[in-house]
């Protein structure tokens, strides 16, 4: 069996209109909320075998803040330049090139890809998942190259 956690980036600061989009951080609030997510996947048993995130600093952030929650350590992290503009393609291709040895993966990227991921499987559309939200993906395949391709189960764990 294959988990994947697709996990939206948590809230994000827009008060400095000087950064670059890539280089906004977490409000207070969405690192709050991260731990808050995080704690959620802990009590679940969740183990990464390996972490991707988007390059952008409040990806990053909120990997960081999962991986102290989760005990993983920050060199896990693999940073994917292709997943801070990806769309739903991308992804499906970053998802079918996991290593087939890793079992759990969480990912850590942005609307509208995560979202537009999660509708894929779900039967009532959303608009947006949520910031700090999770998409856990589960599916009976034993390679990531099947895993789009065959039946999958969905799970939203969404903030309080």
């Amino acid at each position: 069996m294959l988990k994947l956690y697709a996990v939206r980036h948590a809230k994000s600061s827009w008060a400095f209109q000087q950064l670059h989009d890539i280089d906004r951080p977490l409000k207070r609030k969405g690192i709050k909320r991260a731990i808050q997510m995080a704690r959620i996947l802990k009590e679940r048993g969740a183990k990464p075998d390996a972490v991707i995130s988007s390059p952008s600093m409040r990806t990053c952030q909120t990997a960081l803040l999962f991986g102290t929650v989760l005990r993983y350590n920050p060199e896990k992290i693999t940073l994917l330049n292709t997943l801070y503009e990806a769309g739903l393609e991308d992804v499906k291709k970053m998802i079918s090139k996991l290593a087939d040895s890793d079992k759990e993966v969480m990912f850590f990227g942005h609307h509208p890809s995560i979202t537009d991921l999660a509708n894929t499987y779900l039967d009532e559309p959303l608009a947006a998942l949520p910031t700090g939200s999770i998409a856990l993906l589960t599916s009976k395949a034993n390679k990531w190259s099947r895993f789009i391709s065959q039946p999958l189960d969905i799970e939203l764990i969404m903030p309080h």
